[in-house]
């Protein structure tokens, strides 16, 4: 079992004997009673399990904690203590720890919950992903690093990303390698239930609640406590719910709208948004508190336009698809169409591709998607390029879409260009076309 645990312990001795521990059931383990070369250390070697003293001289453990997580949040860490305190628990748990233990620690558990995230992880790396993961680029292949890693967790896990990056995809491969893959994996919309029906969507209600609730309703909560809960458009959520979502994330308990019963509920939550949580916490529409809770892993979905080694084997994927669905022999693409999938900015990410690919399936008339097949847009676009494409992608930006990308990034023209993936010369220039500077 090639499983590394790095032991956090300013106390050596602690380190040995964990070590020596570790040894006599075949883990492998680091050990450093500096917390200041952790950084280094989690570079240097593949680490699979963090454990963690909370009192350390050098630096705190809850902030090396925080730091941690901030860099690579996706290792599970174990927070350990001779003094435990409610405080330290609570804000282990809240940066991100799967488990905060008081010394002398209980060796029997420690093994066993060591050999079966061990095992879980083991049994991930086996596994075949689903088809609708195309990994070729560096972004992907570190996400999907990170969810094999946490997904043999507890841990809840907030997905952000704009919006057709995949985020429901990520959620629904989270649940499949999880120790919950085999109970329900339920999902619910914050965008799109009204509010006065969303809080009796996620908690039921009995009865004769009101007036037409002749029937009771069990909620979401209940339903997946054994499961896996994914909260999608977490962001918009309105302010008057989410301390109710805190409450039971907090608690575990739910009580049914009319109802005087008090249900333990204990379901995975996976959370998305397209939306700036921080931002929002900053403006007061979103709680700090419930983003803690909700955000114990984080997960970031990259753009298309940020991935674009996987454009044409996405591409391929959705032609199989669709031509089987369509009833259409189309097998491929022409060279024409290859260069406008290349070089389109894609602000609809995955789902744009996919449309695109579906319309254009439909429209082919042989064996090859042509120009002519795509929507509108994507033939305009073709109709320019005269190889020089990055004279053709100025050409197309317009006004909205540099003031958008300003916006996204605070005003930051190198940022704006990194995000329109042209030069901060090029940007200049076309700002400078359109009367903008």
């Amino acid at each position: 079992m090639d499983f590394t645990v790095l032991i956090v312990d300013d106390e050596e001795e602690m380190c040995r004997s964990l070590s020596i521990l570790f040894s006599k059931y075949n883990l492998h383990s680091i050990y450093t009673t500096n917390p200041l070369k952790v950084p280094d250390l989690i570079q240097a070697n593949s680490i699979d399990l963090i454990i963690m003293d909370i009192k350390m001289p050098q630096q705190d453990g809850l902030g090396l904690l925080r730091s941690i997580k901030e860099f690579n949040s996706a290792i599970p860490i174990i927070m350990i203590t001779g003094h435990p305190s409610v405080f330290n628990a609570v804000s282990a748990m809240k940066y991100g720890a799967i488990d905060f233990l008081t010394k002398p620690l209980d060796n029997v558990k420690l093994i066993e919950d060591i050999q079966q995230l061990a095992s879980l992880m083991d049994d991930i790396s086996n596994q075949d992903l689903p088809v609708e993961i195309i990994m070729k680029s560096r972004e992907m292949q570190k996400l999907v690093d990170d969810v094999k890693t946490v997904a043999c967790t507890e841990a809840n896990v907030l997905l952000t990303g704009e919006s057709g990056t995949g985020k429901e995809v990520i959620a629904d491969l989270i649940h499949s390698l999880s120790p919950r893959k085999d109970e329900q994996l339920l999902k619910i919309n914050c965008a799109s239930i009204p509010e006065t029906l969303l809080e009796s969507q996620l908690f039921g209600y009995a009865a004769g609640a009101f007036t037409d609730a002749k029937k009771p309703l069990t909620g979401k909560f209940e339903l997946a406590t054994k499961g896996t809960l994914f909260l999608d458009e977490i962001g918009d959520m309105s302010v008057a719910t989410q301390p109710k979502l805190l409450r039971v994330l907090q608690d575990g308990e739910i009580q049914p709208l009319g109802s005087e019963k008090i249900i333990k509920v204990n379901p995975r939550i996976i959370a998305a948004t397209n939306r700036d949580l921080k931002a929002m916490i900053d403006e007061g529409e979103f709680r700090e508190d419930l983003f803690f809770r909700l955000s114990v892993i984080s997960l970031h979905l990259p753009t298309l336009r940020e991935r674009k080694e996987d454009i044409l084997e996405l591409t391929a994927r959705f032609i199989d698809q669709f031509s089987e669905v369509h009833n259409k022999p189309v097998t491929g693409i022409s060279d024409e169409v290859k260069s406008i999938l290349l070089t389109h900015s894609w602000p609809g990410n995955i789902r744009e591709l996919k449309n695109c690919i579906e319309r254009a399936v439909i429209f082919a008339k042989g064996t090859k998607i042509q120009v002519e097949n795509l929507p509108s847009q994507y033939n305009q676009f073709e109709n320019s390029i005269t190889g020089n494409v990055l004279d053709h992608i100025v050409n197309m930006l317009t006004r909205e879409q540099i003031i958008k990308a300003l916006e996204s990034t605070g005003g930051v023209k190198y940022k704006a260009a990194e995000l329109l993936n042209i030069s901060r010369k090029t940007l200049y220039s076309r700002m400078k076309n359109l009367g903008m500077e």
